[in-house]
């Protein structure tokens, strides 16, 4: 059974918690919940007092082991709820793609904050959406060639197109489909109008190997950002966090506000794509949040500014992990 990582929760807790709390306020009513919980229900526990009604996915599969091992976890999800007398929740069986793609799991039930009269043209309402993936961000199939979390992600904007939402969204660097992120980041350079962005998109797409999570860092805010307007979005993305998961797998997290624009047009995002490609990538080490000191040429240490919405307590230990040197104080 997947155990969840120290890091993890600490993201969740420090960094993930204050956001949640912002987009509380900003909405004035408790926040409806769509993810990936896992066993321990740890997001919705942590968030809960921000939370109104949740619904969660756990996969079901069709061998006869592996489906008692799902069933397993069913059963120690629903014990969680009950013991900590949750009763707004809805549990989905499948894997969160599906239920994106087909509106409904695998016994046809659909997502309690979803709207329509067929499930293929429904909406989704949701305030929240948690995608917390073990795996990488995409896999292309043998015959269609296509990614089907990308199609999901995709499908999902769409879903939620004129209801303001906040995605959560974690990615292990492993997936097979690296030509297609370099590929993307070098489409962006052509499209850039700026020498120096030219030059940092380079420097993302030409990273290699033991440095995956740069790409993705890269890669995967314009991603969100480009089919985020296309379904009306305003998206703005916090700096993304790369850490040490369970089994020592490296994962990258990412937020985003995507805040809908009442527009029947492709809409246009107020934080700008160059303040997008140079965000810092964020860490985790020993509890604690930290700014590592590998970044992208050129890179502003000097980036206070992106961390208001943390509490003051996080905030300062997280600007203390800056090294003195890169801010020209040589003490």
């Amino acid at each position: 059974m997947f155990e969840e990582s120290l890091n993890k929760a600490v993201i969740r807790q420090l960094w993930d918690l204050p956001i949640v709390q912002q987009w509380s306020e900003r909405f004035g009513h408790p926040l409806s919940y769509f993810g990936l919980p896992g066993p321990s229900i740890g997001d919705i526990l942590d968030w809960r007092y921000y939370l109104g009604y949740c619904t969660a996915v756990e996969r079901l599969r069709n061998d006869k082991k592996q489906r008692e091992e799902d069933l397993n976890v069913h059963r120690l999800i629903h014990k969680n709820v009950l013991l900590s007398d949750l009763d707004e929740f809805q549990l989905l069986l499948g894997y969160i793609e599906d239920i994106i793609l087909n509106c409904v799991d695998q016994v046809r039930i659909s997502p309690r904050m979803s709207t329509g009269d067929h499930p293929l043209l429904a909406s989704f309402r949701y305030d929240i959406v948690n995608l917390d993936f073990l795996g990488g961000i995409g896999y292309k199939g043998d015959k269609t060639k296509k990614a089907r979390r990308i199609q999901a992600l995709k499908k999902l904007l769409e879903r939620q197109s004129g209801a303001d939402f906040l995605l959560m969204l974690t990615l292990n660097v492993r997936d097979n489909i690296d030509d297609e992120l370099i590929r993307y980041l070098e489409g962006a350079q052509r499209e850039a109008v700026d020498e120096q962005m030219r030059e940092t998109l380079s420097w993302y797409a030409t990273r290699q190997k033991g440095m995956k999570e740069y790409r993705l860092k890269a890669t995967v805010p314009l991603f969100i950002r480009r089919e985020g307007e296309v379904c009306g979005f305003d998206c703005f993305c916090y700096p993304p966090i790369a850490y040490t998961g369970s089994g020592s797998a490296r994962m990258v997290h990412f937020v985003f506000e995507l805040t809908d624009t009442n527009t029947i047009l492709h809409a246009h995002s107020r934080q700008r794509v160059l303040e997008v490609v140079n965000l810092p990538i964020l860490g985790v080490n020993k509890d604690t949040l930290q700014v590592p000191i590998k970044q992208h040429p050129n890179f502003n240490f000097c980036c206070d500014g992106l961390f208001s919405f943390l509490p003051a307590e996080t905030r300062n230990a997280l600007l203390t992990t800056i090294p003195r040197q890169v801010l020209g104080d040589p003490k």
